[in-house]
Formats: C-alpha cells, structure tokens, sequence
C-alpha cells in the first residue's frame, strides 16, 4: 500500500484534531513520525515568511497591514499564513500592537537558553526579528514591521498562541506609519 501526499496531509490533520504528542506509522515502503515536542528549533525547518508593510485605513483608525490575499493565494495551502495586522493602540499614543500571524507556539529567541530575539527597550527596525511561531514545525519568523522600541513582551515563550494575539507592545515614531513604509 503506498501513500501520496493527500494521505499525509490526512494524517497531518488527524494529528493536529487530536491531543495526541506523538504518532509513528510505518509501512514497508513508508514512515511517518509526528511529534508535537521536539528539540531545538534550529533542528527544525525554517520558513520565513516577509512581508511589505502597506497603509490602508479602516472604521478603527490607522492601520498598517502585512501582506495581501493575492500574496496568500501565491503560497501553497497547507503553509497559508493568515494576513497579520499591526493595530494602532489607540488607549496609549504611539503603540503599536505585532499580532500572531497564525495559531502556533510562540518562540521568543531562536533556540533554547539563547538570548531573545527582542527585549523590553530593544530599538527594532521594521526588518528585524521578533519572534518565531511554529505550527506543524515550521518557523514563522515574525518581522517587526515598524521602527520602534519594544515596550512589552505580551506572549509567553513556549506558548500556544492563536492568530491575530498580541505578541509584543511597540512604541513608534508618530510618522512611522502615516509613512506607510517599511
């Protein structure tokens, strides 16, 4: 009996429905090990996903927003990240909330015991790393989209976080987004 990537995508989703950690199938010609806990990250496969930083405006004020759906459409389903939304904080001038691109465990440094990608007072350039969210064991490093300096680290290292959570608090120069530019 041989299987086709339709039959691991099935499996792939099983897995993910359940509360499963572990799950190892073999055939003669076939193997298939799925672990929801690993080592480090960095033995694992990295995709990174960069996006452009756009101005648009909506009913809730200023927005600046990370890809498109004709991006989205572009990357194959199974590895579809939802748009992420950098959100005007609009209860403390200039903070400007990065959010979680898609459900997944939140990374905060690249690999255990090594230091985070950013820290509370850290300067960031729109290009610089913040974190990493993981989701089948693929790493989505997650930009910073704005210059700024970090206010707070919201999420918790090593947690499940869902799309569109707060991950950290920025403080943004007051044209950085008015700029539209990345």
């Amino acid at each position: 009996m041989g299987f086709d990537t339709s039959d691991v995508r099935r499996i792939l989703e099983a897995f993910e429905a359940s509360n499963w950690e572990y799950i190892h199938l073999s055939t003669s010609d076939f193997e298939i090990k799925i672990s929801s806990k690993s080592g480090t990250i960095d033995e694992r496969e990295e995709i990174v996903f960069e996006r452009e930083v756009t101005k648009s405006s909506d009913s809730l004020g200023e927005r600046a927003t990370i890809g498109n759906d004709a991006e989205a459409e572009s990357i194959p389903a199974e590895l579809q990240i939802s748009q992420r939304n950098l959100n005007r904080d609009h209860s403390a001038s200039d903070l400007v909330r990065i959010t979680a691109p898609t459900v997944g465990i939140f990374w905060a440094s690249p690999s255990p015991g090594a230091p985070p990608f950013a820290k509370v007072g850290q300067l960031l350039e729109p290009d610089s790393t913040v974190a990493i969210v993981e989701v089948m064991k693929l790493m989505n490093h997650i930009k910073a989209g704005v210059s700024g300096r970090v206010v707070e680290t919201v999420a918790q290292n090593g947690k499940a976080v869902e799309a569109g959570d707060v991950l950290f608090l920025i403080e943004v120069e007051s044209d950085d987004l008015s700029r539209g530019t990345n």
